[in-house]
């Protein structure tokens, strides 16, 4: 079974992430990230079906089992802590929270 993750941030973080975890065999199911414009061309560049300006929404709508935090370090804290407490794996650049 793939394990699927959501990559939060469509910067060179973000499509890091989510280029690493493809290469791991992951399935990218969606990125989130601050501009809607920038979230859909990135995804739709990178074959990734869901794009949103909404990381909660994200995380509700997908059930991810990974959530790639690739966000400016300012922006880490509320989203590892709720990826975690929904049971995902965490992938985050520093700092963690």
């Amino acid at each position: 079974m793939s394990m699927r993750a959501l990559v939060l941030g469509s910067g060179f973080a973000g499509q890091g992430h989510a280029a690493a975890l493809r290469d791991a065999g992951v399935e990218i199911v969606g990125m989130a990230s601050r501009t809607q414009d920038v979230v859909e061309r990135v995804a739709e560049e990178m074959q990734i079906p869901y794009a949103t300006t909404d990381w909660q929404k994200g995380l509700l709508d997908l059930q991810p089992d990974i959530v790639a935090v690739g966000t400016p370090g300012g922006a880490h804290f509320e989203p590892v802590m709720a990826a975690l407490s929904q049971g995902c794996h965490v992938l985050c650049d520093k700092p963690l929270a």
